[in-house]
């Protein structure tokens, strides 16, 4: 048996079924710890084909899933603009969860992350691009008249979700490294989570906990001021005057009926009968 695969460009006729090995090392340091490691490993990979013990269908109610973590290449494809743009959306993200898009938060989030998308121009030769940019660095965009509506792009630019300050093509490659493992899931679904997604998930769940709280503290300050704290509304209908007269017995009583734009006070029954502006 040879040690080792050899390729040859020779044209074989008579093919017979390749026995192909690898090398796992555990590398704790101390042989015994190793070898059951390994043993440990490969009693796994076998359950998991066979869908036996820790894989079998009582174990395993939902799809497996594989949280990839790359510390590394996490620091090297985002950057510390992204992560102030980041921060701003952490900053906001009441206003950002009710869809309050308005030139105000636009504004504010755009003077706060005016540095993210500077350019220098030490690089630059054609005189005509330098001369551009000379013209526009540093200037600040006027939203002083920008229809709310087209406020939506600037803001969630300004305001990036955590997986969004990662480079696109390195999150893309997670979900390729993983998607070719065989394992977890086909093209359409990959059953990873990594760290951005997960903490982007968590922002999502922060969020909705958010507008859920308030949903339910408005509610119960609906119920108090409905149960307790209002009224119906009082209107004066009627007011009597008596007067009595010095070293006269008898006394005068008069009563005065309040009219609103020609109705009785006593015939009133809603709030906007008590104003002329009506319908």
């Amino acid at each position: 048996m040879k040690k080792s695969y050899e390729y040859t460009v020779r044209v074989t006729t008579d093919e017979k079924p390749e026995a192909w090995h690898s090398v796992i090392r555990a590398n704790t340091g101390r042989a015994a710890d190793d070898e059951s490691k390994l043993i440990a490993f490969l009693d796994k990979t076998h359950d998991f084909y066979l869908k036996q013990g820790l894989f079998s269908a009582e174990n395993t109610r939902a799809e497996p899933r594989v949280f990839y973590f790359d510390a590394l290449h996490d620091q090297l494809t985002s950057s510390a603009e992204n992560l102030q743009s980041y921060e701003q959306f952490l900053a906001n993200i009441e206003d950002i969860a009710y869809n309050r898009f308005n030139k105000y938060l636009a504004k504010t989030l755009s003077d706060a992350t005016a540095g993210i998308m500077s350019v220098s121009d030490e690089n630059i030769k054609d005189p005509d691009i330098r001369a551009i940019i000379n013209q526009y660095s540093g200037s600040v965009m006027n939203l002083s008249n920008v229809p709310d509506i087209t406020t939506k792009d600037i803001i969630e630019k300004a305001a990036k979700q955590f997986f969004e300050i990662f480079n696109a093509k390195y999150m893309g490659d997670i979900l390729r490294y993983v998607h070719n493992a065989g394992r977890y899931g086909d093209a359409t679904n990959v059953r990873v989570d990594s760290t951005p997604v997960v903490i982007a998930k968590k922002d999502i769940l922060m969020r909705q906990a958010l507008k859920d709280t308030n949903t339910v503290l408005e509610s119960a300050i609906d119920q108090l001021v409905r149960g307790s704290i209002s009224n119906p509304l009082r209107v004066f209908t009627a007011y009597e005057y008596a007067t009595k007269y010095r070293n006269i017995q008898n006394s005068n009583t008069l009563l005065y009926k309040n009219y609103f734009f020609g109705q009785k006070a006593e015939d009133i029954t809603k709030s906007e009968q008590c104003t002329i502006v009506r319908g």
